[in-house]
């Protein structure tokens, strides 16, 4: 998983200023993808959850 290769490469990843963007970008493409948290395979699709709220 990608969460694990990034923290346990930290310190590797980030060895000048310019390597921080790349890695707050890495973090927020994680966080979209769910990989933080643990994931319910029962939980609806969004765009189900959307129509509902266009509704």
């Amino acid at each position: 998983m990608k969460l694990e290769i990034l923290l346990d490469n930290f310190s590797t990843l980030i060895q000048k200023s310019s390597d921080i963007k790349k890695i707050k970008s890495m973090i927020l493409e994680l966080a979209v993808q769910g990989k933080f948290v643990p994931q319910d395979s029962n939980d609806e699709p969004a765009s189900e959850l959307l129509k509902k709220v266009q509704a």
